[in-house]
């Protein structure tokens, strides 16, 4: 379990300090509610509870967000962003286009694990209307799998995305798959499908 429930890149946001006091107030909220959201889930995340955490007044949050809908939305992208930021560091850390694929599938599971709450809210439906987040997370991976000379209209990748996403949900509802999705687990399973590719 991580120091901190709010991902890094998204606590920048923030800026310094705690408690908002000046600067940047939507920035603020938001690392307010990506708080809120890990360590209350979404039935504790209210606009009310909101302004409490970020020490700012009952009507500040209502400048920036129109409603609790519009605050989730807002999470949810935060969220496809910083997923999708992990995903291409952990990447390019790998000279091979397997080792690569091997290396997101790794992230993306860590990250389910790290932020289970935002995880499933960026999946929701609702939060992700016009699948900007997760059409990325899509490119990204059919990139991965084009890189392995994969001549494919699709299917393949959307095939690995299956499998990791699935893999990340499974460990959230299982104990005995969250002890079983570590990282070399992960590539054996990621094997699987690079076997298949091949």
């Amino acid at each position: 379990m991580p120091s901190s429930p709010v991902p890094s890149s998204i606590a920048r946001l923030r800026g310094k300090g705690g408690r908002y006091h000046h600067g940047n107030l939507r920035g603020a909220l938001i690392v307010a509610a990506a708080g809120l959201l890990e360590t209350e889930g979404e039935a504790g995340l209210t606009l009310r509870a909101l302004a409490d955490r970020a020490g700012v007044s009952r009507a500040a949050p209502y400048r920036h967000f129109a409603d609790k809908e519009a605050l989730l939305a807002t999470l949810a992208g935060e969220g496809f962003r910083v997923l999708d930021r992990e995903m291409e560091r952990a990447a390019a850390m790998e000279t091979t286009a397997p080792g690569r694929l091997r290396a997101m599938a790794r992230a993306y599971v860590a990250f389910a694990q790290r932020y289970h709450r935002m995880f499933r809210l960026m999946f929701a439906g609702a939060a992700d209307p016009e699948g900007r987040g997760s059409g990325q997370l899509r490119r990204r991976l059919s990139d991965a799998v084009a890189g392995m000379g994969s001549a494919t209209d699709g299917m393949t990748a959307m095939t690995a995305w299956s499998l990791i996403h699935g893999l990340a949900a499974l460990a959230l509802d299982s104990p005995v798959v969250a002890e079983a999705a570590r990282a070399p687990n992960v590539d054996g399973v990621v094997d699987l499908l690079i076997g298949g590719i091949g």
